[in-house]
């Protein structure tokens, strides 16, 4: 015959067991989240810094008719490559790297009396 507490004792156990690991499925769901998270806010940096490289680069295509194989900015450094140059087309890429994060955009201008971008492609 069973113990009095017996019951008692082994359901305080089992309700303990399913709240420990509910407990530890939650807390692992949010570490996953704010990885996550900062991934795409890094993704987001890198995207945006790369975006302020090419107008960098097109302010200075329209200004001196050339492009500098680097760009320096506060947030940092992109690279620009490969540059193609067909009379007044221009072809580029901007390079951006935050937080081990990189983000590319290829673009495509022409330079007349003012530059006129035609093509903008995040690769």
């Amino acid at each position: 015959m069973a113990q009095p507490g017996y019951i008692a004792l082994s359901s305080i156990l089992m309700i303990s067991v399913i709240i420990v690991l509910i407990s530890i499925t939650q807390a692992l769901t949010s570490v996953n989240e704010s990885q996550f998270s900062l991934v795409h806010t890094q993704s987001d940096r890198a995207l945006n810094m790369a975006e302020s490289c090419v107008e960098d680069v097109l302010i200075k295509l329209n200004k001196d008719n050339a492009i500098p194989p680097t760009i320096y900015l506060p947030s940092g450094i992109c690279a620009v490559n490969p540059i193609v140059n067909t009379g007044t087309g221009w072809t580029f890429t901007v390079t951006a790297t935050q937080a081990s994060i990189t983000k590319s955009l290829t673009v495509q201008a022409t330079r007349n009396s003012a530059v006129t971008l035609t093509g903008w492609q995040e690769n």
